[in-house]
């Protein structure tokens, strides 16, 4: 679940990039 939310979070915080 952690990999999972890592995963989510990175590519959030790519996109508000």
């Amino acid at each position: 679940a952690l990999c999972r939310a890592v995963k989510y979070l990175q590519m959030v915080g790519m996109y508000a990039s």
